[in-house]
């Protein structure tokens, strides 16, 4: 079966500090990022269609930018290094928007 996608992701490999509503926070990776949303792995399962506040910071152009964006679990399955969750970005900020584009393209162009 093809995957499809709406938005362009990139590899990444970087710490994300995960809080749901229920007043959970954990420290996740994120392994793959998108203008509309990310890919985690961590040690347990998360619950389909669960809130979620991500913080992680991303280096654009030259300087470290800090993120907390809204998300909502959309997949949750074992992988051979954690359960992976797919999570989709909601309430997106202009600026938000702007920069997860501009690292996806920046980050696209140092890997070619």
């Amino acid at each position: 079966m093809e995957e499809t996608r709406r938005h362009e992701r990139v590899r990444v490999d970087r710490q994300v500090h995960v809080h749901s509503a229920s007043g959970i926070e954990i420290e996740a990776r994120m392994v793959d990022l998108s203008v509309g949303g990310a890919g985690l792995v961590y040690g347990a399962a998360a619950e389909v269609g669960t809130l979620l506040e991500l913080s992680f910071s991303l280096a654009i152009r030259g300087e470290l930018r800090p993120f907390s964006i809204k998300g909502v679990v959309r997949y949750s399955h074992l992988s051979t290094d954690g359960y992976r969750f797919g999570i989709q970005f909601l309430e997106l900020t202009r600026e938000d928007l702007q920069a997860l584009l501009t690292f996806v393209l920046q980050t696209k162009v140092i890997r070619r």
